[in-house]
């Protein structure tokens, strides 16, 4: 799963080049959004415990990403912590300085090369002029490691991940 965080960690996943055939071959693949086409209701769909291991990467920052942490923990055996924003936080874990209103008035309103005349900023949900609601994710006021919101059983660190740490992880070295 992707949370909060660059995608590093799938980039690195991938940077075990053939190796990946090796890991295809140990496990079928049942929920990686970001590389293949799976959505939210095929986990949602999924048997409890019938996943074997997530590899569960980026921190928790918005109610989205909670409720994937929450969906996976209830479908998983393991529950892997996978890169240093699921581990501790990461980097984005200094945006816990502050709340989400001050983060959103440095971006959206007082940096130098913003240009907002509006003061607009994200909201949760929004009317549009046909009448429909437009919903985002609730943004929380503080960064969260994967530990924070649900149990975790490994941790796998690294920003991100090394290659030989990947492989092993997954039992192909």
């Amino acid at each position: 799963n992707w949370a909060g965080a660059c995608g590093g960690c799938d980039v690195a996943v991938l940077d075990i080049e053939e190796k990946i055939l090796d890991v295809a071959a140990i496990a079928d693949i049942v929920y990686w959004p970001v590389a293949m086409d799976f959505k939210r209701k095929d986990l949602e769909a999924a048997d409890d415990q019938s996943i074997d291991v997530c590899l569960f990467n980026g921190m928790v920052r918005n109610s989205e990403q909670k409720e994937d942490a929450l969906i996976l923990r209830k479908k998983c055996k393991v529950m892997i912590a996978f890169g240093s924003c699921a581990c501790t936080g990461g980097i984005p874990g200094m945006a816990n300085v502050t709340d989400q209103e001050g983060i959103f008035e440095t971006a959206y309103k007082t940096t130098q090369t913003t240009v907002n005349d509006d003061d607009t900023v994200p909201l949760v949900s929004t009317m549009t002029d046909a009448g429909d609601e437009l919903t985002l994710p609730k943004t929380f006021d503080a960064v969260y490691a994967l530990n924070q919101v649900v149990d975790v059983d490994y941790y796998v660190p690294g920003c991100p991940p090394t290659t030989d740490i990947i492989l092993k992880a997954v039992g192909v070295i």
